[in-house]
């Protein structure tokens, strides 16, 4: 009879990991005190899998394919919520209950799985906004899918990847795990902020490599429970079976005595295993996260609407040096004619040379009531992005709050974002939230307000966005036939920089 390793059943992974029993645990039953585990440094059954490990790893190499690129990705909020634990690697939630009530822990709608440590971020400017990471979030970490997940029916993965393909956003973090942002205070407490679903995207996580894996290194994450089934089967058809998040700066320790630590990955990466953790595999990779979204040279920007009604108006350069034009940080400045003292600092935004009609007839069909703002009322903003066609694909106002918007739940608000719209073919590129920043900043430094508030259309994108954003939801209200969400900010700190930000 031929012994085979065969994975435990669901239930009782959870039991194990509920224990937090660490990888590196025997699991035996002895006749005299029935199942117990003893923590073992050399693997009892490693001999036993070495001739399964071979045969494995032959038919792998025979239809293996490499991986040859990575992204990029696309992170968008999702409304997943986890509980994690000071020192433990296992996640708990009850986001999945209803898609998989049986994957549960007992009846409580619980499910478990495991998450990458936390880390500090390390992205800053415009690939920290394009990544929709909080403004206020300092750690992160990589969490994977819930534990059983590739071991349920085939009805119910059915279901999931249906809902994937829709762009369920709570799914596809089900399905592939996602980055969950927290803000750590001086006490070492956290509070969970925000939790991001990886979507295809032209822009957003960008990655260097392949590159070679050092299998002297695979060891020290995979004790740790590190490595972790594929999920995409776009990975699964190209023969990878593990894969692991490394933390930016991560150091790893080598299993070959003398070498030394290794950190690959300075913002991050994934490791990807063709084979088992202890038998390497050639095509074995990782790829690293760039410091910044991919980009190209553009010249369209984002500038006050004076700017455009009043083309008479003289319009000044910066007598700053300027970088060179492949700079993503060139710092063309205006002088805006609604504040003639006033400079304001532009972004850049993209243009795909996408044949879509302007905005231009929205903007007029707008400009009566927008005109009164500007000529009479010093304390309306309003800024307005355009490609290099002079199309406008986006624009965001802002003011100190009127009277029927300043007062949510008995508390007086001071200033408000009152329109902020891109095109939908410029969506899910950052541009809003570039334009908020500008906006944020502005009023800020103008207005000096000591709390801010924002009534939204009530839809899904929009409580995300806002909460991306650090907004609580606070109440509602209906205006013109419609539910509006008030989301408000009483801690208001600066953005660091509202700088040139080019996207492709």
């Amino acid at each position: 009879m031929t012994n085979t390793v065969q994975k435990l059943p669901t239930k009782i992974v959870r039991a194990i990991i509920a224990e937090n029993l660490s990888p590196d645990n025997v699991i035996y039953y002895d006749e005299h005190q029935s199942w117990v585990y003893t923590r073992c440094s050399v693997d009892p059954i490693n001999t036993s899998r070495q001739s399964l490990n071979e045969v494995q790893s032959s038919s792998l190499v025979q239809n293996a394919r490499p991986l040859e690129s990575l992204g990029p990705f696309g992170t968008q909020p999702t409304e997943i919520s986890i509980t994690i634990e000071p020192g433990e690697v296992i996640y708990r939630t009850k986001s999945f209950n209803i898609i998989l009530s049986d994957l549960s822990q007992d009846n409580d709608g619980e499910c478990l799985g495991q998450h990458a440590p936390l880390a500090p971020i390390t992205l800053h400017g415009t690939a920290r906004s394009v990544s929709h990471i909080p403004h206020d979030a300092t750690h992160f970490c990589w969490v994977y899918p819930p534990v059983g997940l590739t071991e349920l029916c085939k009805k119910t993965k059915k279901s999931i990847d249906k809902k994937v393909a829709l762009g369920d956003l709570s799914c596809t973090f089900l399905a592939f795990g996602g980055f969950v942002y927290f803000r750590i205070n001086k006490c070492n407490n956290y509070t969970m902020l925000q939790a991001n679903a990886l979507v295809k995207a032209d822009n957003g996580l960008v990655f260097h490599g392949p590159h070679e894996w050092q299998s002297a290194y695979t060891a020290h994450l995979a004790k740790n429970g590190r490595f972790q089934d594929v999920t995409v089967s776009s990975l699964i058809d190209l023969g990878i079976k593990y894969y692991c998040f490394i933390n930016p700066n991560e150091k790893l320790c080598s299993s070959i005595e003398g070498q030394p630590v290794w950190a690959p990955a300075r913002n991050g990466g994934f490791v990807y295993l063709y084979g088992s953790p202890g038998n390497p595999h050639p095509l074995d990779r990782y790829f690293s996260i760039a410091d910044a979204p991919i980009t190209e040279q553009i010249s369209t920007q984002v500038m006050p609407f004076s700017l455009i009604r009043n083309p008479h108006k003289t319009v000044e350069r910066s007598s700053s040096s300027l970088p060179s034009p492949s700079s993503n940080v060139d710092k063309d400045r205006f002088n805006c004619s609604i504040c003639l003292d006033r400079t304001i600092q532009c972004i850049l935004i993209p243009y795909d040379a996408i044949e879509s009609s302007s905005t231009e007839d929205i903007v007029q069909q707008r400009l009566e009531r927008w005109s009164t703002g500007f000529e009479k009322d010093s304390s309306y903003l309003f800024y307005v992005a355009e490609n290099e066609k002079k199309n406008i694909v986006g624009w965001c106002s802002s003011r100190k709050t009127l009277e029927h918007s300043r007062i949510v739940n008995d508390q007086i608000y001071d200033c408000e974002v009152g329109t902020i719209c891109v095109q939908k073919e410029y969506q899910h590129r950052g541009i809003g939230r570039e334009l908020w920043k500008i906006i944020w900043n502005e009023i800020l430094e103008r207005f000096h307000p000591k709390n801010f508030v924002v009534w939204g259309v009530d839809r899904e994108h929009t409580h995300q966005f806002y909460r991306s954003l650090g907004g609580t939801q606070m109440g509602t209200k209906m205006a013109d036939d419609m539910l509006m969400t008030a989301y408000v900010w009483n801690d208001l700190k600066p953005y660091d920089s509202t700088s040139f930000v080019i996207f492709k």
